[in-house]
């Protein structure tokens, strides 16, 4: 072969790859943990009264969501008293392999299951435990490449329902880790490493920082101010990390019963908005100066507690499920309301969880019911366009690859033809 039909080789092979990035939802939330639907995922217009099941297969016991990436699907359930992770074809659900990634962890909040979504990355994939094992696996096999106990390894507690735990303390590892170039990155809560930084690929740490106890939502990744970070929600603050070193670059206390802060940060320029049951939702505005970042609480809505459900943003512009089965829209920079409609999700949603995945102009929502429906969105409304039966009740989150949907309800794993080109 020559040099030249080599390289336009190894080119095509590049741009199929990059091509297939595009369409894959390889960890919680999509590529960026906000929800945004991919590009090449293709919007439904409207849902069948009963969609198409491209393939279904018996799943057990967990809240962890599915993940797409390179042709598989990655799930995580209960099997025995072992939280486990399965790869399946995509195309037809078939197993391809599955390996045990700890034991199951048992409170009161749901049945002993895994709760914390796995990540995808190139020939690996991370699956962590409600108990705090992160495991790095070879995605082609299922074998352990490397492995870190929180426990054993950083002097993390065993999470228990009891006394002042807080957020993962008490409920059991549920934050996503986020990947960022060569590094993960993951809540752990240990002392001097409440936040932790590993090399992907040798599992070596890179960085450790502050005391904070997680709450049940991982990090996410952004710049701002020219500054690549990290920015956690623990169950005690929001903050900002270097994700070169792990120094503290901003810090916002904040705090609800039992640390729950369970919806993930959203970055809208220099606005990180989160949500509590507690104390409703929340836009904290960084800004730097010289070398200084400062964090400001710039607007506060009480009457919006997200209680888990996280919004999604499109533009400048929130919209997520709050209190009485609303549907609300806020504007990031301003917290100005665009809109709230009471009852939105009533006979929909009962424990106020609505899972959304964005398009420009659209929503398509997952209730805890097990209905899927769209929402189309206008300037200063929206409407419910269809819906359909698509799985049980669950705490899932879907995931969307070209015009299927994954979806999960602690008894089957559903692949659903929901748009065509």
């Amino acid at each position: 072969m020559t040099r030249s039909v080599r390289a336009a080789a190894i080119s095509a092979v590049l741009i199929l790859l990059a091509a297939a990035g595009r369409a894959d939802w390889p960890r919680w939330r999509g590529a960026n943990a906000d929800g945004r639907a991919p590009a090449d995922a293709i919007a439904p217009k409207a849902l069948a009264a009963a969609p198409t099941i491209a393939w279904q297969v018996p799943i057990g016991v967990g809240i962890a969501s599915p993940i797409v990436a390179g042709g598989r699907v990655y799930a995580m359930d209960a099997v025995g008293d072992k939280e486990t992770i399965h790869a399946l074809n995509a195309a037809t659900g078939q197993e391809i392999w599955r390996a045990e990634v700890g034991p199951v962890y048992t409170d009161f909040q749901s049945k002993p299951g895994p709760r914390c979504t796995p990540i995808a990355d190139g020939d690996r994939v991370y699956a962590q435990s409600c108990v705090g094992e992160l495991l790095c696996l070879n995605a082609r096999d299922g074998k352990i490449v490397w492995r870190c106990s929180y426990q054993k390894d950083l002097g993390a507690a065993a999470p228990a329902e009891s006394g002042d735990n807080l957020g993962a303390a008490r409920h059991g590892f549920s934050c996503s880790p986020v990947i960022d170039g060569n590094r993960i990155v993951a809540n752990v809560g240990a002392p001097g490493a409440g936040v932790v930084c590993w090399n992907k690929l040798t599992g070596a740490v890179i960085w450790k920082s502050q005391d904070d106890p997680p709450g049940h939502v991982g990090p996410i990744t952004g710049t701002i101010g020219g500054v690549r970070q990290v920015i956690v929600y623990s169950a005690i603050a929001l903050m900002g990390l270097d994700v070169q070193t792990g120094a503290l670059l901003w810090r916002m206390p904040l705090k609800s019963r039992y640390g729950r802060h369970a919806t993930t940060p959203i970055l809208c320029g220099d606005t990180v908005v989160v949500g509590s049951i507690t104390f409703g939702l929340t836009g904290v505005r960084v800004t730097k100066d010289g070398p200084q970042f400062k964090a400001e609480r710039t607007w506060t809505h009480s009457d919006l507690g997200v209680s888990f459900a996280s919004p999604v943003a499109l533009g400048k512009l929130v919209y997520g499920l709050g209190p009485g089965n609303r549907l609300f829209c806020v504007d990031a920079a301003t917290g100005a309301k665009v809109f709230v409609k009471d009852g939105f999700f009533s006979g929909l949603v009962s424990t106020e969880f609505c899972a959304m995945i964005a398009w420009p102009g659209l929503i398509l929502g997952l209730c805890d019911g097990g209905n899927l429906v769209t929402i189309a969105l206008t300037p200063t409304d929206a409407r419910i366009t269809s819906k359909a039966p698509a799985c049980g009740a669950n705490w899932c989150h879907p995931a969307i690859f070209g015009g299927r949907v994954l979806v999960q309800d602690g008894q089957k794993l559903t692949c659903l033809e929901i748009a065509r080109k």
